[in-house]
């Protein structure tokens, strides 16, 4: 992303002070019927206006002239331009991170910081784009879900000098009575394993459609029923995406036969992680009718024509991202975080060198992860290891996926 604080062209012209004026305006007006609340400037004092506007009319949301070229002083084209460009995607950023990058290119451009103002009214008024940009398209089907643990009796060899009894959190749709995702690891790892079978379920429900958002429809349940405990963290990841969390003793028939019956056989053996995940998931597609890997892998060669569908879910529904593993991070003199032995990087991360970050890898492609800064989301960064010399990324290193 280029500096627009650097752009030198004869056609970066101020923005014209009547489309400064309408945007001003539109901001304020839309405050007042309740279009958009969040972040609004300390200094603007909505509720005054809105009880005069009352008794004056819409007029009272008419700045002063004065006032108008003294709020967007420093505005461009240039510079609108990358306010539409931060503010309307996928990543859904706030208007507070929007003006701060902006504040960190001013200042490495040596130019005059803008005001917050400025650029809270013009993400006001490019508040319609940013959701054709940014919308989701749900669609809540008669059924709810049930997180459930199961504990086999059998253990998992990691390595030579590693082996533990494996945690298995798995999602069960009630209506059908089947599962339809699930993770395997250890007892300690079982918060993040329920985020993202949760996350699994949510993926392996959606659907091409013509009439979605990006291409695809969301299902969704009417809600998580669960019998295990869940993280506060988790049940705001799951309010973001609209669905609620209630506990439950509920035990279905099912859990029986997952807890201990198709394990009979190997009562106390040592396998492999992989052999683990291919035998629970072959039981499940052989005697309950639907294997979530299986079932994942047979989608994806059906689907993969349709271009919402092949795209990683996590960009395609922003809310998704709260369910993947956070993980601690600080940016490098060099302008990189690093994760796993990978250096991720993007022209945005160099503005914040030495400040602690967090960082969520992409499930579906190990060169993408999301930054947050201070819990807000930042940018999305690539693995520099993997980047070609075209600008292209190979999306994993060799043996660590597709």
């Amino acid at each position: 992303m280029e500096n627009p604080f650097l752009n030198k062209s004869l056609l970066n012209s101020p923005l014209q002070f009547d489309l400064c004026a309408q945007i001003h305006f539109s901001a304020l007006y839309g405050v007042r019927h309740k279009l958009q609340v969040d972040e609004i400037p300390d200094n603007i004092p909505i509720s005054q206006l809105c009880q005069e506007a009352k008794l004056k009319g819409r007029e009272i949301y008419l700045a002063h002239p004065t006032d108008i070229y003294q709020i967007f002083e420093g505005v461009t084209l240039a510079v609108y331009n990358t306010i539409e460009e931060l503010y309307c995607s996928r990543l859904n950023r706030s208007i507070k991170m929007v003006w701060l990058i902006l504040e960190k290119m001013a200042i490495e451009a040596g130019s005059p910081e803008l005001s917050y103002e400025a650029v809270w009214a013009i993400c006001q008024y490019l508040g319609r784009l940013r959701k054709v940009y940014s919308d989701t398209t749900l669609e809540v089907y008669q059924s709810e879900w049930l997180v459930v643990k199961i504990t086999p009796s059998v253990y998992i060899q990691q390595s030579e000098s590693i082996c533990f009894k494996p945690s298995v959190v798995c999602i069960i749709d009630t209506l059908s009575i089947k599962v339809i995702a699930f993770r395997v690891g250890k007892e300690e790892e079982t918060e993040e394993n329920i985020a993202l079978s949760i996350y699994d379920a949510i993926e392996a429900c959606r659907q091409p459609g013509r009439e979605g958002a990006g291409g695809l429809v969301w299902q969704i349940p009417e809600q998580l029923l669960s019998n295990i405990s869940v993280s506060d963290r988790i049940q705001r990841a799951c309010a973001g995406i609209g669905i609620s969390i209630q506990s439950v003793a509920n035990r279905m028939p099912i859990l029986n036969a997952l807890q201990g019956v198709w394990t009979g056989d190997l009562t106390g053996k040592r396998l492999s992680y992989n052999k683990f995940m291919s035998l629970l998931d072959t039981y499940l597609e052989n005697v309950h009718g639907h294997g979530p890997l299986i079932n994942r892998e047979k989608r994806s060669q059906e689907l993969k024509q349709f271009v919402g569908y092949n795209r990683d879910p996590a960009w395609q529904f922003p809310a998704l991202r709260y369910l993947l593993p956070q993980h601690a991070g600080i940016i490098s003199q060099n302008g990189t975080v690093e994760f796993d032995g990978l250096h991720y990087t993007s022209d945005l991360i160099k503005y914040w060198h030495n400040h602690e970050v967090t960082l969520r890898r992409s499930e579906m492609e190990e060169a993408v992860a999301w930054i947050y800064l201070d819990g807000e989301i930042l940018c999305q960064a690539v693995a520099s290891e993997l980047i070609r010399a075209d600008g292209s990324y190979r999306p994993n290193r060799l043996g660590r996926g597709g």
